[in-house]
C-alpha cells in the first residue's frame, strides 16, 4: 500500500492515549566509569537483579545484568538516587520517553488525531511533545492543543543507560544492543482521575481506538493512596471504555503490582502487546509454560496461546528483535494485522536509524532494507508447525527490518506496537 494512500486514510481517525510520558535522560554506559570503579564492579558483578534501585550499588547491578543478558530492563528508583545521578552525570541528550509520549508524537506526525491524557504535563515535558494541531491534551477546561502545560506538577525524568552489542563496561560485555532504565516514580503520578472518568463518554464518542500504558509506574504506597486503589480506578475507567483498546504491557518487578495489573487491567482489553521479558513475567504469574525448551518462534506462539486463553483475550502480540508475532481469536482479519506489521516495521527501522519519525516520506528509507534472515527462518519454522499441528487460531508472523547500529533502542517496540494497532484498526474501519 502506497504511503500517500495511507496519509489520506488517517484523516479523521482518532486515537485516545493514556497515561505515561517522561523525559529520558540518555547516558552511555561508559559514563559510569566516572562514578564507579573496577573494584565496585568486581564486588557486584554476580549479584542478581534487584526489584528496586535503593542505592548506587543497585543501579550498577541492574546495568550489569542488562548488559550480560542483552535485554532492556527497567527498575524504579527512589528520589535520593535520582538526585545523586543529576549531580554526577550530564546526559548526552534529553528526549521524549514513556510509551504514550513516544506514540503520541509518532502517530500525530503521521496524521492521526491524538487525544492524550497525561497528568504530569509540566512546562519542560510539554516542550518535547510535537506541536501538531491534531495532538490535544485533556485539561479541566477540555481538550487543549499541544503547547499547553500544567503549573506546579513535577517533571518525570527517567535515566536511560544505553549500550551497543559488544560494548564493555569494566569486564562485562553487552550481549546485544539495548538499554537499562532507572525510572522515577513521583507521588503525583497517578492512574486515578475523576477528570478522566468524567470524560469517558466523550472519549467513546470522539475516539476510534485507545492505547493505554503506564500502569507499571504505580508505587506501592502514595501519600494518600495505594497501588491497588490506583489500579482499580484504572479498571473502572477501562470497563466504561467501549472502543477497541490495546494495553502496552511493561514488566513490573513487584509481583503484587504485576498481578494487580494482569487481573484488573490486562483481562479487560482487546489486545495485549509485550516483549519477551514481559511475556515471561506474565507466564511466571500464571504458572504455565510451553513444554518446548528452545525459545524460538514456536515457543513464543505456544506462550502467547497460553496467555490468550488464560486472560480470555481477543489478541496477544509480541515484538521480538527479528520478528513480530500476533495470535488472535475473534479479533480482526489476519490480512489487516499482516499489512499493519509490514507497514509499521518501517516505523521501527526509521526510529532506530534517525531517532524519530517526522512523516510518511521517511519510511522510504526502510523500503530499501531487506527483512531479517533470522526472522524469515523463524517465520517458515512456525508456519510449518502450524500446518503440521492443524492449529486453528489466527496467527501472523512478520520478519522485522533490523538496523545493526541503532541510534537508539528506546521506544522501538512502542512505535511498532502502537503503529500496528492503529493501522490494523484503520484498515478495518476503512475496509481496505
Amino acid at each position: 500500500m502506497r504511503y500517500d494512500a495511507l496519509r489520506k486514510m488517517v484523516e479523521n481517525f482518532t486515537i485516545f492515549l493514556a497515561y505515561n510520558a517522561d523525559i529520558d535522560a540518555i547516558v552511555r554506559v561508559s559514563e559510569l566509569k566516572k562514578i564507579f570503579t573496577k573494584k565496585d564492579f568486581l564486588k557486584l558483578k554476580d549479584e542478581p537483579l534487584p526489584t528496586t534501585i535503593e542505592s548506587k550499588e543497585d543501579l550498577l547491578i541492574g546495568i550489569i545484568n542488562s548488559m550480560k543478558n542483552g535485554t532492556g530492563e527497567e527498575l524504579p528508583m527512589n528520589g535520593r538516587i535520582s538526585c545523586w545521578l543529576r549531580k554526577r552525570i550530564k546526559p548526552r541528550e534529553k528526549r521524549m520517553g514513556g510509551q504514550i509520549g513516544i506514540m503520541s508524537n509518532v502517530l500525530s506526525n503521521l496524521g492521526f488525531n491524538c487525544l492524550v491524557y497525561f497528568p504530569l504535563l509540566s512546562k519542560e515535558q510539554s516542550k518535547l511533545f510535537e506541536r501538531n494541531p491534531n495532538l490535544k491534551f485533556l485539561t479541566k477546561d477540555g481538550w487543549k492543543p499541544s503547547g499547553i502545560y500544567f503549573k506546579n506538577v513535577p517533571t518525570k525524568i527517567n535515566w536511560i543507560f544505553e549500550f551497543s552489542k559488544g560494548e564493555k563496561l569494566f569486564d562485562v560485555v553487552a550481549k546485544d544492543s539495548s538499554r537499562f532504565i532507572a525510572a522515577s516514580r513521583p507521588d503525583e503520578d497517578r492512574i486515578k482521575s475523576p477528570l478522566l472518568e468524567s470524560k469517558v463518554d466523550e472519549i467513546n464518542e470522539k475516539a476510534d481506538i485507545a492505547i493505554l500504558s503506564g500502569y507499571h509506574d504505580v508505587r506501592k504506597k502514595y501519600s494518600d493512596s495505594t497501588y491497588l486503589k490506583e489500579i482499580k480506578a484504572g479498571e473502572r475507567f477501562l470497563k466504561k471504555l467501549k472502543i477497541p483498546t490495546q494495553l502496552e504491557f511493561a514488566n513490573v518487578s513487584d509481583v503484587r503490582i504485576r498481578r494487580a495489573i494482569i487481573n484488573h487491567i490486562a483481562s479487560h482489553v482487546d489486545v495485549l502487546s509485550m516483549d519477551v521479558n514481559e511475556l515471561i513475567s506474565i507466564l511466571d504469574l500464571i504458572k504455565k509454560y510451553p513444554r518446548r525448551k528452545e525459545r524460538d518462534s514456536i515457543w513464543n506462539y505456544e506462550a502467547l496461546k497460553i496467555i490468550l486463553k488464560e486472560l480470555n483475550l481477543k489478541c496477544v502480540k509480541i515484538h521480538r528483535k527479528h520478528y513480530f508475532l500476533s495470535v488472535s481469536n475473534g479479533y480482526l482479519k489476519k490480512d489487516y494485522i499482516k499489512k499493519a506489521y509490514l507497514i509499521s516495521r518501517g516505523f521501527d527501522y526509521v526510529k532506530s536509524k534517525k531517532g524519530r519519525i517526522k512523516d510518511w516520506n521517511e519510511l522510504k528509507i526502510a523500503s530499501k532494507v531487506k527483512p531479517s534472515l533470522r526472522g524469515i527462518k523463524e517465520k517458515k519454522k512456525l508456519e510449518k508447525y502450524l500446518r503440521d499441528n492443524k492449529e486453528k487460531l489466527d496467527v501472523v508472523i512478520v520478519p522485522n527490518k533490523v538496523n545493526p547500529n541503532p541510534k537508539t533502542t528506546v521506544g522501538l517496540g512502542d512505535v511498532l506496537s502502537g503503529g500496528s494497532f492503529a493501522i490494523e484498526n484503520l484498515l478495518s474501519v476503512r475496509g481496505r
